[in-house]
């Protein structure tokens, strides 16, 4: 089966275990892949392996490298890691923290592909895990085994040790799988729906056994970015922080997939382009004014000027690009992912004649539409609408062979699935109930302040 790995991980700071029904964990972003690497060749090779499952096609963004592209880019993948000590001699061990997949797998310190054993992988990047060291792992006997659509794959053993995510969360006989056998270099721990572990008898994963042992009140988990610049966040198991959002958290049902409640997907109506044009200069204006029909053509030269001379813009509304879809909120994607026509509509509206570019590995766009007050706005179910400004739909893609800045539009085309990547993430406040199988989102707001609420 193939599962997804989270494209993006999180070096976790000390987590807090909260005594009263939550637990959170902050986190520091580590970059890693450009984007180049991300989007180039995306869709070559998926075929029917993608079929309506999302988790195939979130690791093909994380892991496919592609050194053909000639113009670096400045927005490099987001990794989120968190080290956890496994088992009685407390190893330590950092793996990708995946929202997107259900298992915590670990490698093994015999793994074949170690340069200790004989590999030429670096395997103490991230470390390793001896079930043999510790005394209270207990082995299953049921062989484990993932392949990702890289190509990358971990082979080994089903069992149950101590995890221990800090020294006051300690889980006794956690599940997880240790490979003896993978060519990638971090393990993955995995805390999406049971309806996505690779094994065929299914089991409770660590979030459930997470409520099981009393560390949380419910199976639920709200996610908080922080502006890309800024690469700081946090995941808060079981509860939700008021202070990181405005307006109404507003509660959406989860669409299944094929009957199967599987990833975190809601109605997504349509998108709504909202520009900050620059005026045009007095000249300019001047001479449009003399087939102008206005009847007060010298008010409006005179409005114009101050306009020009004040900086200020003019905004156009009702540019609305219909979708009529499902949006698959997906925190292991940098990037938004929507339909063909979707993607025509809305570089028609900001930035008619755009084209695609090969080096860059999506659509060139001005860069000038990263400025303050140009944005989009996603419209769930005609109940909520998040507004995402441009800066994090434009991408900085580096510079052209004439030392002039370049920007791409971080928006691919993909008629099989919507999905909305952290590019939407970091605009939006999220409560995934794993147990109701809702999605609660609010725009978000930044903010040091905190007002948590245990989740029931």
């Amino acid at each position: 089966m193939l599962v997804n790995r989270l494209i993006q991980s999180v070096l976790l700071a000390t987590p807090i275990l909260c005594s009263d029904g939550f637990y959170k964990l902050d986190f520091d972003v580590r970059k890693g892949f450009n984007l180049t690497e991300v989007v180039d060749d995306f869709f070559k090779g998926i075929g029917d392996a993608i079929g309506d499952t999302l988790e195939d096609v979130g690791d093909l963004l994380g892991k496919r490298e592609n050194g053909s592209q000639q113009v670096p880019l400045t927005n490099e993948r987001a990794f989120y890691i968190t080290t956890l000590k496994i088992g009685s001699d407390a190893s330590d061990v950092r793996v990708l923290l995946d929202t997107g997949s259900a298992d915590l797998w670990v490698m093994s310190s015999k793994n074949s592909y170690c340069t200790e054993n004989g590999g030429s992988m670096n395997c103490d990047q991230y470390g390793t895990y001896n079930e043999d060291n510790s005394t209270t792992f207990s082995k299953n006997d049921t062989e484990f085994s993932i392949q990702y659509l890289d190509q990358t794959f971990a082979k080994g053993t089903w069992g149950q040790d101590t995890i221990e995510l800090t020294s006051s969360l300690i889980l006794k006989e956690g599940n997880l799988a240790v490979a003896d056998e993978t060519d990638s270099n971090v393990g993955v721990f995995g805390i999406g729906y049971k309806s996505l572990e690779s094994a065929q008898d299914k089991y409770d994963n660590i979030p459930i056994q997470m409520k099981q042992q009393g560390f949380i009140e419910k199976i639920c988990y709200s996610l908080y970015l922080t502006p890309a610049e800024s690469e700081k966040g946090s995941i808060l198991f079981g509860g939700v922080d008021h202070a990181k959002y405005t307006g109404e958290l507003v509660k959406f049902d989860i669409v299944p997939i094929n009957g199967v409640v599987r990833h975190f997907q809601i109605p997504l109506n349509d998108l709504t382009v909202n520009l900050i044009t620059p005026v045009q200069s007095a000249t300019t204006t001047a001479s449009t004014l003399v087939s102008s029909p206005s009847p007060h053509p010298t008010i409006a030269l005179i409005d114009d000027t101050i306009n020009q001379l004040f900086g200020k813009n003019s905004k156009r509304d009702d540019n609305v690009i219909t979708l009529n879809t499902n949006g698959l909120f997906d925190s292991g994607t940098t990037l938004t992912y929507l339909p063909q026509a979707a993607v025509d509509s809305l570089i028609s509206k900001i930035a008619p004649g755009a084209s695609y570019n090969s080096n860059l590995g999506g659509y060139q766009v001005p860069c000038s539409l990263r400025q303050e007050g140009n944005s989009v706005s996603y419209n769930f179910d005609n109940k909520k609408s998040i507004e995402v400004p441009l800066s994090d739909l434009v991408m900085i893609a580096g510079r052209d062979s004439m030392n002039q800045q370049q920007c791409m539009l971080g928006v691919v085309a993909n008629d099989d699935h919507t999905i909305l990547g952290d590019n939407f993430l970091r605009s939006c406040y999220t409560l995934f109930d794993l147990e109701d199988n809702t999605v609660s989102i609010a725009q978000m707001k930044y903010s040091d302040d905190e007002d948590i609420e245990v989740i029931h």
